[in-house]
C-alpha cells in the first residue's frame, strides 16, 4: 500500500469522527465554583449537562446532592449521576453506586450498586476498586467472595491507593473475616457463619502493605506496623522501629498507640527509655478511656472514605468503640463505612460531606 492510499484512508477516518465540541459552560462553571458563586456555577453546568457533557452532568449532580446553588435534591443528583454514568464517567458511576447502595434519591438496590461500582472499577478508578474489594470481603448478596476481594484490593493498592493498601494488608493478616453479630442489616446483608481461613494468611505481605499505607499517613497502618515490629510478626523484631511508628500514630491522636508507646518507653531499648514520657502517655490513655495495651493488630476495612483528611485518629477509635467487636483470632476487627461522593479532580473544588451518617451495626428495635 503506497503512501497516498494511506493518507486518503487517514483523512477519511478523521472526517468520520464527530466534531469536537467545546464546553464553555463547564469551564465557566468551574471558575464560578472557585469564586464561591454556586448559583452561577449551577447554571453554567446545567447548560452543558443538558447538551450531554458527562463532566458537567457529574458536577451538576454534586451541586444538587450538596444543595449548593440549587435546591438540595437527591433525586436530581441521582438523575444527573445516572446520565453521566451511562456515558462511562467513572466518578459518576461510583457516585450512582453509592446512591443505590445506601438508598438515597433512589430505591436501595445492592445488585445495581455493585454493578456500578464494578463499572467504575473496570475504568481503573482506585476508590471504586478498593470499595468493591471491601464489599466482597465483608459480603453482599449473601456471599463473601474473597478471591474477588483480593483482586480488586490489589488493583487499587498497586495504584497507590492508601486505604486499599491497608484493606489488603488486613485481608492478608486475618485470612478472611468470620461472620459475627452486630454486622447485619443495612447497608449490607450478612451471610451465614463462615469458618476457616479463606485467604492464605501472609504476615509478610500484610506488613509490606501496612508499610506502604503507613508511609502515606494511614494511622491504623502506622499502629499495626509498630505492633508487628514490636512482636516480630512478618518483619524483623525491632523495638526502635516499633517506637517510630507508634509515635506517628500518637501524633495523630490514635488512642491505642498511647499505652503501647508508653510500654516501650518503660521497657524498650535502653537508649530510648523515658519514664516521664511514659507517664504522660498513660495519663492521656486513661483520660481517653483505654486502660490496657493493645496486644493484637487492629484489622480494619475502609469503605467510602474519600481522602485521608477525612480520617482522624480520635474519630477512628471512637467509631471502633461503637461498632467494633473482638476478633476470635486475636485483635479487633471493624469496618469504617463513611460513604461520600467522589469529585472529579478536574473540577478543582471540594464539596462538603453530602451523605447523612450511616452506621454499621445492630439495627434499632
Amino acid at each position: 500500500m503506497n503512501r497516498r492510499i494511506v493518507s486518503r484512508a487517514l483523512l477519511a477516518a478523521l472526517l468520520a469522527l464527530p466534531p469536537l465540541v467545546s464546553q464553555p459552560g463547564y469551564e465557566h462553571g468551574k471558575e464560578a465554583l472557585k469564586r464561591g458563586e454556586f448559583g452561577t456555577a449551577a447554571q453554567q453546568f446545567a447548560e452543558d449537562a443538558r447538551a450531554g457533557h458527562s463532566r458537567a452532568q457529574l458536577a451538576l449532580g454534586l451541586l444538587h446532592a450538596a444543595g449548593l446553588g440549587v435546591a438540595q435534591s437527591n433525586a436530581e443528583a441521582t438523575t444527573w449521576f445516572a446520565r453521566a454514568a451511562e456515558q462511562g464517567n467513572a466518578h459518576a458511576q461510583y457516585n450512582l453506586g453509592l446512591m443505590r447502595l445506601v438508598g438515597i434519591g433512589v430505591a436501595r438496590n445492592e445488585t445495581e450498586a455493585v454493578r456500578w461500582f464494578r463499572e467504575a472499577a473496570r475504568m481503573g478508578l482506585p476508590q471504586a476498586q478498593s470499595d468493591l474489594g471491601a464489599l466482597h470481603f465483608y459480603g453482599q448478596h449473601g456471599e463473601i467472595a474473597y478471591p474477588e476481594a483480593l483482586s480488586w484490593l490489589r488493583a487499587a493498592a498497586e495504584r497507590g491507593h492508601p486505604l486499599a493498601q491497608v484493606n489488603l494488608a488486613s485481608a492478608y493478616l486475618t485470612g478472611g473475616a468470620a461472620s459475627r453479630p452486630g454486622f447485619g442489616g443495612a447497608p449490607f446483608s450478612r451471610p451465614p457463619g463462615v469458618t476457616g481461613d479463606l485467604i492464605p494468611k501472609d504476615e509478610r505481605e500484610a506488613a509490606r502493605w501496612f508499610q506502604m499505607a503507613a508511609a502515606q499517613g494511614v494511622v491504623v497502618a502506622q499502629f499495626n506496623l509498630g505492633l508487628l515490629h514490636e512482636k516480630g510478626r512478618g518483619v524483623e523484631l525491632n523495638p526502635s522501629e516499633a517506637m517510630k511508628w507508634y509515635a506517628r500514630a500518637v501524633d495523630a491522636e490514635f488512642v491505642p498507640a498511647f499505652l503501647n508507646l508508653a510500654r516501650l518507653y518503660e521497657s524498650g531499648p535502653e537508649a530510648a527509655r523515658d519514664r516521664a514520657a511514659a507517664i504522660q502517655l498513660r495519663i492521656r490513655s486513661w483520660q481517653s478511656g483505654l486502660h490496657r495495651t493493645q496486644q493484637h493488630p487492629i484489622v480494619v476495612m475502609h469503605f467510602g472514605i474519600r481522602t485521608l483528611r477525612h480520617l482522624d485518629g480520635r474519630k477512628i477509635w471512637a467509631d471502633r468503640r461503637q461498632i467494633g467487636t473482638d476478633d476470635p483470632r486475636g485483635g479487633t476487627l471493624f469496618f469504617l463505612f463513611e460513604p461520600d461522593f467522589l469529585i472529579d479532580p478536574d473540577l478543582g473544588f471540594d464539596l462538603p460531606h453530602a451523605f447523612r451518617p450511616v452506621g454499621l451495626g445492630p439495627q434499632p428495635r
